[in-house]
């Protein structure tokens, strides 16, 4: 499965919620969600839900089966949608209102990337547009984000098994 690399999945959602813990691998895993307040809560949600959604991408390159990776764009799109509407329809902390914010404008311009990589008549066009969307995950502004409602906001370990904490979900 043709997928970029993700820093916020479980991994990073669950077990970077001890603010200032630099090692990832020493950060506690949370599972249960009392344990964090209902902004953190709201935020993990939404981005578990993209991160899951991405990681069910199809099992074949988009060159061996483009009809099912346009597919799953539209599914990442519509779940896109869904996650904005949460975030913004959540009353953040003052503090976190325009990262959030922020954060909400990045997934819109990748909901439409999304779109156009779901309608994509060719390969190169589909990974132009999904190369853009992918862009928009975990970056910069997910960082601000995160920050601002205490969460951890340092990636894991580049190759760190991502999927191992997947039953870790808030």
């Amino acid at each position: 499965m043709y997928l970029l690399p993700t820093w916020c999945y479980f991994l990073w959602n669950l077990r970077s919620q001890t603010p200032g813990v630099h090692d990832q691998g020493e950060a506690p895993l949370r599972t249960d969600p009392t344990t964090l307040d209902t902004d953190q809560v709201v935020f993990l949600s939404t981005a578990n839900a993209l991160d899951t959604v991405l990681h069910e991408g199809p099992e074949k390159s988009p060159e061996d089966d483009l009809a099912a990776h346009r597919a799953w764009a539209g599914q990442v799109h519509d779940v896109l949608g869904q996650q904005i509407e949460a975030l913004r329809g959540h009353s953040w902390p003052a503090g976190a209102r325009k990262p959030v914010a922020d954060l909400v404008e990045d997934m819109e311009g990748a909901r439409e990337e999304w779109r156009r990589a779901s309608t994509a008549r060719d390969v190169d066009t589909y990974f132009a547009h999904s190369d853009k969307a992918y862009g928009s995950v975990d970056g910069p502004v997910t960082v601000t984000a995160r920050k601002a409602l205490a969460l951890g906001a340092t990636p894991p370990a580049s190759g760190e098994d991502e999927r191992s904490t997947s039953e870790a979900q808030v």
